[in-house]
């Protein structure tokens, strides 16, 4: 017997994410290749002699919190991106990878969900949507069979390589309702956030980051080209950031991106365009000096656009004693190392100027 946990739908609250696209994999692998039973393990459970391999797979990067009764397990085998550094490491069985992922092994879970009080719509939207994964390491995979008028999620952290134009055409003839991001999508260029922004079959409710590095000197001419059109496609509620945090190998680079992603941040709002900051977590052995800062920052971008409030209101899981203390640490910190403006975070969208600079 086979146990598969999927800790992101284990430990879903109010909402149920997609189901692991792995997990469904390894499901109709075991029963079609080799005759195995399959069954998803419930998180309270402490009795596991009777499995042969149990897997656990997370794809959310904060849920790995396992019971001890399974960490004890010596046939534990872990995966997803939560585990592996938010990279995609293929199966040593390639045969698994080219499984087409079907959610059956999820229909008891999900009845036990509705009777909990989940939605009998939401349930029947997983059963029958597309689950999809281009790349397992070099190699793409084919496009498992689309339902009409259903979602198709995608699972890449990477799909925006040369070719992905004909992976959605292909994904489109089949008429889904709607193509969706399991992970955040960045995009290096305004270009390539522009075209896919306009293929009607992209959900715009998935998280975009704009990883534009281009020297603050060339805001202007890339304003004057297109203003309008990050106008267009930016409001205050939309889910498109400048990304603080990240994963660098050096303490320095978290300082030089906090400093340019705030004067990126600024030279956009001077110019009325309503851009929102984000926090993203380092991956395994890089640490972020500024994270607490970075997180409290991310939180107030949002608020900022409707009214002003103090950075210090946003520290979560401290008391406001310990928020102000944290950030004014951080703060300092970030002060000694760019002195050129010792009151931070002080200006309004209001008050900028054309060129507006956080510090200039």
């Amino acid at each position: 017997m086979i146990g598969l946990v999927d800790l992101n739908l284990q430990k879903a609250q109010k909402t149920l994410p997609p189901p692991n696209l792995e997990i469904m994999k390894l499901a109709e692998y075991y029963k079609h290749e080799e005759n195995k039973y399959c069954r998803l393990i419930n998180l309270d459970e402490t009795e596991f002699a009777g499995y042969d391999k149990i897997y656990i797979f997370s794809e959310n990067d904060n849920c790995i919190d396992i019971p001890e009764a399974l960490r004890r397990e010596p046939n534990v085998i872990y995966g997803g991106s939560a585990f592996t550094n938010k990279k995609y490491i293929p199966f040593e069985n390639e045969l698994i990878d080219y499984t087409f992922p079907r959610p059956a092994i999820y229909g008891n879970f999900l009845k036990e969900k509705y009777h909990a009080g989940e939605t009998e719509k939401r349930i029947e939207h997983i059963l029958d949507d597309t689950y999809y994964r281009r790349f397992a390491g070099e190699k793409e995979l084919p496009i498992p069979p689309v339902a009409r008028r259903k979602r198709v999620y995608i699972y890449d952290r990477d799909f925006f390589t040369p070719g992905w134009e004909r992976i959605i055409d292909d994904i489109a003839e089949h008429k889904p309702s709607s193509v969706n991001f399991i992970h955040p999508v960045h995009f290096y260029k305004l270009s390539d956030f522009f075209k896919v922004r306009e293929n009607e079959i992209i959900s715009k409710s998935n998280d975009v980051f704009l990883d534009i590095n281009i020297p603050l000197q060339d805001t202007k001419y890339m304003l004057r080209t297109y203003k309008n059109k990050l106008l267009e496609l930016i409001m205050p509620r939309s889910q498109i950031f400048l990304s603080l945090g990240g994963s660098y190998h050096y303490q320095t680079e978290y300082y030089k991106n906090f400093v340019y992603k705030m004067n990126l941040l600024y030279t956009l709002w001077s110019n009325r365009i309503p851009i929102r900051l984000k926090y993203e977590e380092p991956t395994l052995g890089c640490f972020d000096p500024l994270a607490d800062l970075s997180r409290l920052i991310a939180t107030w971008s949002a608020s900022h656009l409707r009214k002003t409030h103090t950075i210090y209101e946003y520290m979560p899981n401290k008391s406001k004693q310990e928020n102000v203390l944290a950030a004014k640490e951080q703060a300092r910190i970030l002060v000694e190392k760019f002195p050129r403006q010792n009151i931070l975070f002080m200006q309004t969208t209001a008050s900028l100027s054309k060129a507006g600079r956080w510090i200039k």
